[in-house]
């Protein structure tokens, strides 16, 4: 192995020597005009490969090749012992063999003393014609040429924004007569109509309007819902300030956050009545989370009302549902009546169409292959509507009045002591007794179902004494779909987290709990709006919109 310690040596404009070094190894050295060469001496006079740098069988390292021109008188060999003090030349390069380095056996300086001839510079001086042989000076040439700039950039341009004859007539050109005037890219949502300045440039030398944005940009919310605080927040305020177009091409949205924080960073100054804290940044100055949650039992029971999460006594849920996730997600599994199954968070919790929330959870897609409705299972596989609690007892009492009275009973009926085979027709008297006795079945199975077996396993139940055909009520289910309904969430972007690393339900006994990580969790990942090494860079249009929506 030769290891090489290489010099390229060049000039600057004093003439000084300028040195750059690199080591080159291998256990021969190529050296030529060649890519591949260890040693690349970019000349058309050097072959492809010109020479070779090797160990001799004494030890000594060599050069071989072509053309070689060594020592002070001269004479070409075709191989050249590199010792210290040795001058030689390839072609047009002067090559020093210089005292070896430490950690090297060869030191080589290189430098180009012969530049190639100036072939071009007769042909330029033979090729010159100036300005006066061709009858110009070269004022004159300069006011022609400045009279011809302001005419295509100036006057045809204005003549363009003002005049609706040229602008008709400049339409099937290939490139607008404005387009000279375009300060930046448009951005991909304007591209069908970019080569358009008028649609959006309605009145010359004017700024664009909101009315002219709203054109297109029909429903866009207000920032603040009450009409007379956003008028006097964003008096003055146009569009364009937030969306800046002629930027880039992705998007002309503000989502740096400094357009934010210039009134949340002081909420006071901005709307003297605001109750909210002041926002600096998600990492540094962030209020914990509040969570929309259902108000509980009285008046306006059921309507949402934001909840700190630092308030534990109120961060209860209110579902209306009983439903232990430590059972369901046992890490032996449930018996079920297809077997033991071991459940997991995807087993109820799917991913909607757009990645960002869940599809709503039923009792038929969800419960049902475990919760069974049955009723009758001895005789009957058929099962009561997962409903309200009339059409249960409806049900109920439809089936058993059919057992009791029907032509084709499904088992031997004993009425008043009276023992009446399956399918024989009875008397009037009979007719009523049976009917009786079927209600009086249909509320027995009922409270079995409400109270003991089925329905008060997840649902809240309780007697209604106002309605006897209807003599139960169900909490009314409340599932909540958005805990954080001013900020956006994408599940989908979280797709590479395990659920548990937010949501520690494994070990919750209580449907009560609510599972939202705090925002100290989330500042795990994610920073402020300045990078920051293993966090996601977070602005505030990360998690919220401007535009609140109705």
């Amino acid at each position: 192995m030769i290891r090489c310690l290489l010099t390229e040596v060049t000039r600057n404009r004093h003439g000084k020597a300028v040195r750059e070094q690199r080591t080159v190894t291998g256990d021969s050295l190529l050296v030529g005009r060649g890519s591949d060469c260890n040693i690349h001496l970019p000349d058309p006079r050097v072959n492809l490969r010109q020479a070779l740098i090797r160990h001799g069988d004494d030890g000594l390292i060599y050069l071989e090749g072509q053309g070689l021109l060594a020592g002070s008188r001269g004479t070409v060999d075709q191989r050249v012992c590199l010792r210290p003090g040795l001058r030689l030349s390839i072609g047009p390069f002067q090559f020093d063999v210089e005292p070896t380095a430490p950690g090297h056996e060869l030191a080589l300086a290189i430098e180009l003393v012969q530049a190639l001839p100036d072939v071009e510079s007769p042909i330029r001086t033979n090729s010159r014609f100036s300005l006066a042989e061709a009858g110009w000076s070269r004022r004159t040439a300069g006011v022609v040429l400045l009279v011809l700039i302001g005419f295509a950039f100036l006057v045809l341009p204005v003549l363009h924004a003002v005049h609706p004859a040229t602008r008709l007539a400049g339409a099937g050109a290939p490139i607008g007569l404005d387009e000279s005037w375009n300060p930046g890219p448009i951005s991909a949502g304007h591209q069908s109509f970019g080569k358009n300045c008028i649609e959006c440039h309605r009145q010359p030398f004017t700024p664009v309007s909101d009315r002219t944005c709203l054109g297109c940009h029909k429903g866009v919310g207000n920032h603040l819902q009450a009409a007379s605080m956003q008028a006097s927040v964003f008096a003055g305020m146009r569009c364009s300030q937030c969306h800046r177009e002629h930027v880039a091409e992705s998007s002309p949205t503000h989502a740096s956050g400094r357009a934010c924080v210039r009134c949340h960073g002081n909420i006071k100054a901005a709307d003297a009545q605001s109750q909210l804290p002041d926002i600096i940044d998600f990492r540094d100055q962030h209020p914990r989370f509040r969570i929309a949650l259902a108000s509980g039992p009285g008046p306006g029971a059921g309507a949402l009302v934001r909840v700190d999460q630092g308030d534990r006594t109120r961060m209860v849920e209110r579902s209306g549902l009983i439903f232990p996730h430590a059972v369901h997600l046992a890490r032996k599994g449930l018996r079920t009546p297809a077997g033991q199954v071991v459940l997991g968070c995807g087993s109820c919790h799917q991913a909607d169409a757009v990645g960002v929330g869940f599809k709503p959870i039923t009792m038929r897609d969800h419960c049902a292959d475990c919760h069974r409705l049955e009723f009758e299972p001895a005789i009957s596989s058929r099962q009561v509507p997962h409903g309200p609690v009339r059409e249960v007892m409806t049900t109920l009492r439809e089936f058993y009045a059919s057992v009791s009275i029907g032509k084709s009973a499904v088992d031997v009926l004993t009425i008043d002591g009276l023992l009446r085979r399956p399918g024989t027709a009875g008397g009037e008297v009979e007719r009523k007794q049976a009917l009786l006795w079927a209600n009086a079945k249909a509320d027995k199975v009922a409270a079995d179902l409400f109270e003991v077996r089925v329905c008060k396993t997840c649902h809240a139940v309780s007697r209604n004494g106002e309605d006897a055909t209807a003599p139960w009520r169900i909490a009314p289910v409340r599932i909540n779909q958005h805990w954080l309904p001013n900020a956006r969430f994408a599940h989908s972007a979280h797709a590479a987290s395990d659920c548990s690393s937010c949501h520690a339900l494994r070990n919750s006994s209580h449907s009560t709990d609510v599972a939202i990580p705090d925002i100290g969790r989330c500042r795990q990942c994610h920073g402020g709006a300045q990078p920051a090494r293993n966090k996601v860079t977070s602005t505030c249009a990360s998690c919220h919109v401007f535009h609140a929506r109705p």
